[in-house]
C-alpha cells in the first residue's frame, strides 16, 4: 500500500518530465519538459542520457481488497484457504508476501502459508526454500518457527530423508516442548 501511495504522490512530477513508451513501457525523458522548468540557461550535456534506466512498473491492486487492510486480507485469506478455496487464497498470500513490511508478524506468516500453497501445487522444492529461509530469518515469530519445523520435517519425510526429518523434529521438542505440533511431527503422518 506504501507503494502505491507513493507512486501516487509522484506522478505530476514524473509525467511532466517523463513520457511513457508505448511499445516498451519503459519512461523515457522528455527533454523539452526539463528545459522548460530551466530558465538559468544551464546546458547540461547529460540531459539526454539521464533517467534512461528509469522503468515504468504499472501496478493494478486488488480492488476488492484495498478497503479490507492487510489484516483483513490476510484473515479473509485464511478463512478462503481453511475452505479449501486454494486458488483465491494464495494469490492473496502470494500479494501479501511481497507488499507487507519484513518488520510485520503478517509477513512471515504470509510466507509460511505460500510455502503451504507450494506443497498443494506439488511444488516441494520451492516449499523446502521458503520454510528454511523463515526457520533461519532471526525475525521470524516463534509460533512460525514451530510449523516450519514441522512442515520442512513432513517435506524430508515425503522425500526420503527421514534423517533429517527427524532432526527437525528433536529440534521442535527440545525448543518448544509444549508445542502442539509435537504430536504431529513424525513421518508416520505424512505416510
Amino acid at each position: 500500500m506504501g507503494l502505491l501511495i507513493f507512486i501516487s504522490a509522484c506522478t505530476p512530477v514524473r509525467y511532466k518530465v517523463f513520457n511513457k513508451s508505448k511499445k516498451s513501457g519503459v519512461m523515457i525523458i522528455d527533454t523539452a519538459a526539463v528545459n522548460e522548468d530551466n530558465n538559468s540557461g544551464y546546458h547540461d550535456p547529460y540531459k539526454d542520457y539521464r533517467y534512461t534506466d528509469t522503468t515504468y512498473i504499472d501496478v493494478e491492486a486488488n480492488k476488492a481488497l484495498l478497503p479490507l487492510g492487510v489484516q483483513g486480507q490476510f484473515e479473509q485469506a485464511l478463512r478462503q484457504f481453511d475452505e479449501e478455496n486454494y486458488e483465491e487464497s494464495c494469490q492473496v498470500f502470494r500479494q501479501l508476501s511481497t507488499t507487507i513490511n519484513p518488520d510485520d508478524s503478517l509477513y512471515f506468516e504470509s510466507f509460511f502459508y505460500c510455502a503451504e500453497c507450494r506443497i498443494l501445487d506439488d511444488k516441494l522444492e520451492k516449499a523446502e526454500e521458503i520454510l528454511t529461509d523463515l526457520i533461519s530469518n532471526q525475525k521470524t515469530p516463534e509460533a512460525v518457527i514451530e510449523r516450519c519445523l514441522v512442515r520442512l520435517g513432513q517435506i524430508y519425510c515425503v522425500t526420503e530423508r527421514k534423517k533429517q526429518a527427524y532432526a527437525l523434529f528433536d529440534r521442535l521438542k527440545k525448543e518448544y516442548p509444549n508445542s502442539i505440533y509435537i504430536k504431529i511431527a513424525n513421518c508416520d503422518v505424512v505416510n
